[in-house]
């Protein structure tokens, strides 16, 4: 299937040096070389110590000596000794500078750069990780049975679940009541009514004029509490562990 690139698609060398689209420009706001060459992409150079991708850099140089003088280059590795001195060289007869820097221009204002910039032949590929297949946003959807929370998945048509790991980088934000829309509102949002005796979830419905708490005989005495179904659930499955857990609605 033929794609155009788009901002967030994925690229990578045969190195493993692997990146995404961080900005489109037309090919007249570039920076371009003396003889006038345009480069295809440009990486981050910080990219290259933290993965150690040495290859990246000698492909880059072969590939740019073997584009000159029309010949091949045996890349085998653990073979070739002096490989660093034979592109050396090789650049000398060329008339390029020996590591593979050159002085490019800006392409806003046509000036020359003040650093001098590696630049050479690479083979990038398409990487399949593309935002068209993974660009995902919902209102409502479809919960699961169990916790009454969204789906996960894009398949299933469900939302961005905030874990645990997200939670504390909200926490460390601040952003408290998004937090609590995040964990109920936009969630699981469960309406219950707490016995004031005993602090146990009682048999509550307003409507039917049901109001009953098995574990004490309380028959008048209930705060209505919303809290996330999981945590319901959470106190049911304590219970059903000869657990007890009480929950104190005092109103100060």
């Amino acid at each position: 299937m033929e794609r155009t690139p788009v901002f967030a698609d994925k690229f990578g060398s045969r190195h493993g040096l692997k990146g995404v689209v961080g900005l489109l420009l037309e090919q007249e706001d570039m920076p371009f070389t003396s003889e006038g060459i345009v480069p295809d992409i440009i990486i981050n150079p910080h990219g290259i110590p933290s993965r150690m991708s040495t290859g990246h850099l000698l492909e880059c140089l072969t590939g740019k000596s073997c584009c000159n003088l029309g010949s091949l280059y045996d890349a085998s590795p653990f073979e070739n000794t002096n490989e660093l001195e034979n592109i050396i060289n090789m650049f000398e007869t060329l008339d390029y500078e020996c590591h593979g820097n050159e002085i490019l221009n800006n392409g806003f204002t046509g000036e020359p750069m003040s650093a001098k910039i590696f630049i050479g032949v690479q083979y990038y590929q398409r990487m399949k990780h593309m935002v068209r297949d993974k660009v995902q946003s919902r209102d409502v959807g479809p919960k699961t049975i169990l916790e009454r929370q969204p789906a996960k998945g894009r398949v299933r048509g469900g939302g961005l679940r905030l874990g645990e790991m997200e939670r504390d980088s909200m926490i460390s934000h601040g952003i408290s009541k998004f937090l609590q829309e995040s964990y109920t509102v936009r969630s699981d949002n469960y309406k219950c009514y707490i016995c004031k005796m005993c602090g146990r979830i009682g048999a509550v419905n307003p409507e039917k004029n049901i109001y009953s708490c098995t574990f004490c005989n309380n028959n008048y005495s209930f705060d209505e509490v919303r809290m996330p179904y999981c945590t319901k659930l959470f106190i049911q499955e304590m219970e059903s562990q000869s657990m007890c857990l009480r929950l104190a609605t005092d109103k100060y």
